[in-house]
């Protein structure tokens, strides 16, 4: 048999034996399953052996009609794309971008260490495009880190967002695959449109670490992420902005939701309307105390200069929920948002009040214990 330039043989199964010949005297075995199993003359005496798994192996033919394998290749797709230059991973791609470029994924692509953000600034930053796909953590990190001084704007452009099923263990997201319909979140299967960002599994901030720079997070979701503490995003020395269908949830620490963590005195500022929904971002409030970082309540959010004034609307605040079941989301003054400490009884009131922060009711408390006073009434 001779296959000419451009020409290919389809093998459905089976085995191809060549009996000698001019060009392309080789040995093929074809694709399973539904691949056309394709073969292609790479030489005058070579073949393409190709297996659905992506894998391919160059072969000779010999005088006598048997083959020698002479190399093993597998194909890899491209990972992600800044303008027209194609990169088989994202840090490759990151690597290669200049502030104000866009790093754009082309498939769902996996990281077996942090990827890491060290340009772009506040003005021009570096922006990750998810198009509808999503990066997942294979190894034991965080799967972004921005540096100090980086800028990273995190969207999700695709204008068909397909639906993610991400099946989780221990926290983490370990697998993940497209399906038609959005399901219920449980503890092992979060679901998710478009972009994602999971399977983070470091010491301290699972989704996306920010030590001093600043991210602008205005569409995809991070979910699926643990660490030993700030599962989701850890907001230190750095700045983390937020609008539109941004989601930050289903992140854990320690086994208990933790999604984004903000040390005391550290904000979201929210640039935009949000359209994430209900308890789109999920957020924990820390204070250091006795040489360890405690839950507490305080001011988590506020609006950027440029945004309704600076003042956060109701449906903002909607879009927040503590992290932690003992507190609750509150508007504060100036137009900011903060978690209060929820108390129903007045033995917890008094409490709250002698600690100091913000306190939510929820409910009417009655004034005195044990069969005192029973004047009621709201703070």
């Amino acid at each position: 048999m001779y296959v000419g330039s451009g020409g290919k043989v389809n093998v459905g199964g089976g085995t191809l034996i060549a009996n000698g010949g001019e060009k392309g005297a080789g040995i093929g075995r074809g694709y399973d399953g539904d691949s056309d199993g394709s073969l292609g003359i790479l030489d005058e005496d070579m073949i393409v052996l190709g297996s659905d798994d992506g894998e391919m192996y160059c072969v000779i033919a010999e005088a006598d009609g048997a083959y020698t394998r002479r190399m093993h290749m597998k194909v890899v797709p491209s990972a992600a794309q800044v303008g027209n230059s194609k990169f088989a991973t994202v840090q490759a791609a990151f690597d290669a971008a200049n502030a104000g470029d866009t790093v754009k994924l082309l498939a769902d692509a996996t990281a077996d260490g942090a990827i890491t953000v060290s340009k772009g600034t506040e003005q021009r930053p570096v922006t990750l495009d998810l198009n509808g796909h999503g990066v997942r953590m294979t190894g034991s990190d965080c799967v972004i880190t921005v540096n100090s001084g980086a800028s990273l704007t995190l969207t999700d452009n695709a204008t068909v967002k397909p639906i993610h099923k991400i099946t989780l263990t221990d926290g983490r997201g370990t697998a993940v695959e497209t399906v038609s319909a959005l399901g219920t979140d449980t503890d092992n299967e979060k679901y998710v449109a478009g972009g994602y960002i999971t399977g983070g599994n470091g010491t301290v901030g699972g989704g996306v670490y920010i030590t001093s720079g600043t991210v602008t997070m205005n569409g995809g979701t991070i979910s699926g992420n643990t660490a030993s503490s700030t599962g989701g995003v850890y907001v230190g020395g750095g700045t983390f902005q937020v609008s539109g269908a941004a989601k930050v949830k289903g992140n854990t620490a320690g086994g208990t939701a933790d999604n984004v963590y903000l040390p005391s005195g550290k904000t979201i500022t929210v640039t935009g309307a949000l359209t994430g929904g209900a308890g789109a971002f999920g957020v924990t409030v820390v204070k250091y105390e006795n040489a360890s970082y405690v839950q507490t309540s305080g001011v988590f959010a506020q609006a950027g200069s440029r945004y309704n004034g600076g003042v956060l609307t109701a449906d903002n605040l909607a879009c927040f929920v503590s992290d932690n079941t003992a507190y609750g989301v509150i508007p504060a003054d100036d137009g900011k948002a903060a978690l209060a400490t929820n108390v129903g009884t007045w033995s917890d009131l008094k409490t709250a009040l002698l600690t100091g922060g913000y306190v939510k009711l929820t409910g009417d408390v009655k004034y005195g214990e044990g069969g005192g006073d029973h004047k009621t009434g709201q703070l």
